[in-house]
């Protein structure tokens, strides 16, 4: 026989380590550790069974800016990027980034997509796709753009009166209220002063009239100065009134139906004699139109669920819908008529409250007919939306002691739920067979807890987490925010160089910046560079860190 069996003073050969490695466990020491888990790694994926390194990081040229042959990042991206699938079936990723949206598809330039005339995107957008078309909901101060294919591009949600066209009964218009405002050319630009605080950001949707001539009449996007000014450009300064008219176009107009007024519609008052809107009617013509209140809020960001469209806003309306105000607190849920997403019933806004003052951040779906609402110190789940009254809907408070950081760190992972909470890290809620929504006391992240415990919370806006290919992705800054400045050592006493690597309170990973003296006679050295001029930086902790006052040489001595 060429091999025999161990006898009983032989030592059988036993396999020594883990046969597979599933991930890593950072709360334990590496000797107590299960079989499969890793005391730490850099760089590594586990997906196959054995640690190996990260493919790295590929930046596709369809993915960014192009400029001629060279592919350039984005200056400015304004939100997350969505699929949107037109109505011929072709898939997009729609991205708002640097003043205006672009669609994007594998190995294709970017393709840009009109929006209005006068608008420029330079705030935080969300995208939500109901059905074919694609919703661009751009905050409480600016109403939905809509769009159903990317040739067409962005319009208006609600069509803005036109003076040259005739409105048939049940037509809704944006239109007013009209305010007055102080204006002086400022250059290639207007400088418009208010009489009380215009409540705009840079870049809100503004429209302007009763200018010289009507040269500078039309659709702006807004750049403000201080809670009473605000500035647009115009392509014609040559000649202005002191005084114009600006708006943002946020009361809503109908021509009531030609009909008996006790049947008009809740939402509508009642006007003196209900018609068509002949051309050049203007809409505050009570005799021709109506107020309409019941179109959908402006709104942060929203969800597509069972044919209606969900919207967090802070819009809050009266007891008859008849008026109403947008708040200094996203609280509300409007959801939208089946099929139908510009409108809503006056029974479906509903308020994400019960006692708590934290402000509602998201919504996400779960299982078929349940949406989270998730807060920032709270978690509320939406049940039985379905029907076409939502007579059935519930809300239950599911969690009161900890929400979301912020609207993009939360994602679907499966069939379950992961949100990042502050300081407790990635939590999760799951599904259970009996279609009950539990969460897990214990954080999902809490293998990595030392890697939580890096991040920067005072920083958690940026945080985001999304799920892909059965794994989750989370992005945060770490490390210390603080930056320390250096020019307190002016006039301080040293000869050549003030050590500040060797001082106790001084570690790596810090931030300094550095400004020159006003003599030019000092410069700043640190990660082995010597700095001339005004510098931020981060401090590696293996090189000298200092200021070194020269004496017109060109370069420092070594140290």
């Amino acid at each position: 026989m060429r091999y025999r069996s161990y006898g009983p003073s032989d030592d059988a050969p036993s396999d020594m380590g883990d046969v597979s490695w599933s991930g890593v466990y950072l709360n334990a020491e590496p000797s107590q550790l299960k079989p499969g888990l890793l005391a730490g790694g850099v760089n590594l994926r586990c997906r196959t069974g054995r640690p190996v390194t990260r493919r790295g990081v590929w930046k596709p040229a369809w993915l960014n800016k192009l400029s001629g042959e060279r592919v350039q990042p984005w200056n400015e991206v304004h939100g997350q990027p969505q699929p949107f699938r037109d109505p011929n079936g072709v898939e997009w990723l729609m991205l708002a980034a640097d003043e205006g949206v672009y669609a994007l598809r594998p190995y294709n330039t970017p393709l840009g997509i009109p929006l209005p005339s006068g608008v420029k995107i330079l705030t935080e957008v969300s995208f939500v796709q109901a059905f074919n078309l694609m919703f661009m909901l751009r905050g409480e101060l600016m109403a939905p753009l809509v769009m159903e294919t990317v040739d067409e591009g962005f319009l208006d949600m609600v069509d803005r009166w036109d003076a040259t066209k005739e409105y048939l009964e049940g037509d809704v218009v944006a239109w007013g209220p009209w305010i007055h405002g102080d204006v002086v050319a400022n250059g290639s630009t207007l400088r418009v002063t208010t009489y009380d605080p215009h409540n705009l950001v840079t870049g809100s949707d503004i429209q302007i009239r009763n200018t010289s001539g009507g040269k500078q009449d039309g659709r702006y996007t807004a750049f403000v100065v201080d809670d009473y000014v605000f500035e647009f450009g115009a392509a014609d300064v040559s000649s202005v009134l002191p005084t114009l008219e600006w708006t943002v176009n946020s009361h809503y107009w109908i021509v009531p139906p030609d009909e008996d007024p006790a049947e008009v519609s809740v939402g509508a008052a009642v006007g003196q004699e209900p018609g068509v809107a002949k051309v050049g009617t203007p809409p505050d013509d009570k005799d021709v139109w109506n107020r309409e209140y019941l179109i959908l809020p402006n709104c942060t960001n929203g969800i597509f669920v069972n044919n209606r469209l969900l919207v967090t806003t802070s819009w809050i309306p009266d007891a008859q819908f008849t008026a109403g105000v947008y708040g200094a607190k996203r609280d509300f849920v409007a959801a939208s008529y089946v099929l139908d997403y510009t409108r809503y019933s006056p029974k479906n806004e509903f308020r994400i409250n019960q006692g708590s003052s934290d402000e509602l951040q998201a919504l996400l779906k779960i299982g078929d007919a349940s949406v989270l609402a998730l807060k920032s110190q709270s978690v509320g789940l939406l049940t039985n939306l379905t029907g076409d009254t939502l007579e059935d809907l519930s809300l239950e408070m599911i969690i009161r002691n900890y929400g979301v950081v912020n609207p993009r760190a939360a994602t679907e992972a499966g069939r379950d739920v992961a949100f990042v909470s502050p300081r407790r890290g990635v939590v999760s809620l799951q599904q259970t067979e009996q279609n009950k929504i539990q969460g897990v006391e214990r954080a999902f992240s809490d293998p990595i807890q030392p890697w939580i415990d890096e991040i920067d919370w005072t920083l958690s806006g940026k945080i985001r987490l999304t799920y892909w290919n059965d794994a989750l992705y989370l992005a945060a800054p770490v490390g210390s925010s603080e930056i320390y400045s250096t020019n307190w050592l002016e006039g301080a006493a040293f000869l050549e160089v003030m050590d500040l690597g060797g001082q106790p309170y001084v570690s790596p990973g810090m931030n300094f910046r550095w400004d020159p003296a006003p003599d030019g006679s000092e410069w700043f050295l640190c990660n082995g560079e010597v700095f001339k001029s005004s510098v931020q930086v981060e401090w590696d902790g293996k090189s000298v860190l200092g200021v070194y006052r020269h004496h017109g040489e060109a370069e420092p001595p070594e140290f």
